[in-house]
């Protein structure tokens, strides 16, 4: 039932920009074919890429047969989630560790920036905490050193948020 409900998606978007006018009518509807045989393609081309030599490749696409061949999903998503829930949780906790880590850095960085930078504009002894030679040298690493934290935070914040929701659904009854 999908290649028929696909086909007539094809023909209707191929069909309103026709009557539009629009001289690129065809680009969306070959951008929409190739999608479909394309995507599933490269999934399992990276899946494959980073499987470890030796293991088995998970097949994640098998091909039905209707109006048109399609990729359909190979593997329950709930089964495969439970069977690797302890290695998502794994992962996860060492996202949120690192993420801590990363946070931890961040903050020591900008807290370390601001107070030198409001001790030496309040207090009299400022010019002598501007010409240390610490103070100088923290203004050239401590932008860098605060741009790498800020990085790691985010990369961290990023696999955490997705581990998190995998986690939650790895542990869903």
């Amino acid at each position: 039932m999908l290649d028929v409900g696909l086909a007539i998606l094809i023909v209707l978007a191929a069909s309103a920009m026709l009557i539009r006018g629009d001289p690129k009518w065809i680009y969306p509807v070959v951008a929409g074919a190739l999608a479909l045989f394309v995507i599933p393609i490269t999934t399992q081309l990276i899946v494959a890429a980073f499987t470890p030599k030796g293991a088995p490749v998970p097949t994640l696409f098998e091909w039905r047969q209707g109006l048109f061949p399609y990729p359909y999903p190979a593997a329950s998503l709930g089964a495969e989630l439970e069977r690797n829930y302890a290695a998502i949780h794994r992962t996860y906790e060492a996202l949120l560790a690192a993420q801590q880590a990363s946070l931890t850095a961040l903050f020591a960085v900008a807290y370390t920036e601001t107070f030198i930078a409001v001790a030496s504009s309040f207090t009299p002894y400022g010019a002598i905490i501007q010409a240390s030679k610490f103070v100088a040298y923290l203004a050239q690493i401590g932008d860098p050193l605060l741009q790498i934290a800020l990085t790691t935070f985010n990369a961290a914040t990023a696999g955490v948020m997705i581990f998190h929701f995998l986690d939650f659904m790895a542990s869903s009854p």
